[in-house]
């Protein structure tokens, strides 16, 4: 099923992103070398701290929230004091994709167009068969080929869209389940997303 979309407004007074790692560390004996192994997998998560809101606003958050409890939910990933730079583009050739690196198409060069170049730090989706996951570019690599963290969790295929105008992170909520529309009118809602795969 499609993720359970989280209403553009209100903005969240807070939001507390933080990494899901599956890295591992080697402890070594007999003064060996300390080795970190970077395994497939890690991915975004955050909390989300809402304002109060009024009934109208809150009955549908809440809807959507109870929803959330069997399925995956999409929050927009705001990010503060930032015009998104450029328009979405799409996957050039997935066979140049590799765990760090992806290529996009002509005209979507990081560092040209009509538009702001894209800035390190700077979050965007990768949408592969519907589903959404969080990155980060990392700089400008060769031709039209970005570096990306963390590593991607997907194979890619040909027309993928990258999304840089409204990124969005997706996944399995994990929160108190105290979501009701008084709770919303006085003090808000807060609830934490974890990206799921």
């Amino acid at each position: 099923m499609v993720a359970i979309l989280l209403p553009a407004s209100p903005a969240p007074v807070d939001k507390d992103p933080f990494l899901i790692s599956f890295a591992q560390d080697h402890e070594p004996f007999l003064g060996g070398e300390q080795i970190r192994i970077l395994r497939v997998g890690t991915r975004f998560g955050a909390t989300f701290k809402m304002p109060p809101m009024k009934y109208e606003t809150a009955r549908v958050w809440t809807a959507r929230l109870l929803q959330g409890e069997g399925f995956r939910v999409s929050m927009l990933w705001r990010q503060q004091d930032f015009v998104n730079a450029k328009p979405n583009t799409t996957i050039r050739d997935p066979v140049l994709a590799n765990s760090f690196q992806i290529a996009l198409v002509s005209g979507a060069h990081p560092d040209h167009g009509d538009f702001n170049p894209i800035m390190e730090g700077q979050f965007f989706n990768v949408i592969h068969e519907g589903r959404r996951y969080l990155h980060m570019y990392t700089g400008h690599a060769d031709g039209f080929t970005a570096n990306i963290w963390p590593a991607l969790r997907t194979p890619l295929s040909a027309g993928d869209v990258v999304d840089f105008v409204t990124p969005r992170i997706e996944g399995l909520l994990s929160a108190p389940h105290g979501w009701n529309e008084n709770k919303a009118m006085t003090v808000g809602f807060e609830f934490q997303i974890r990206e799921s795969k």
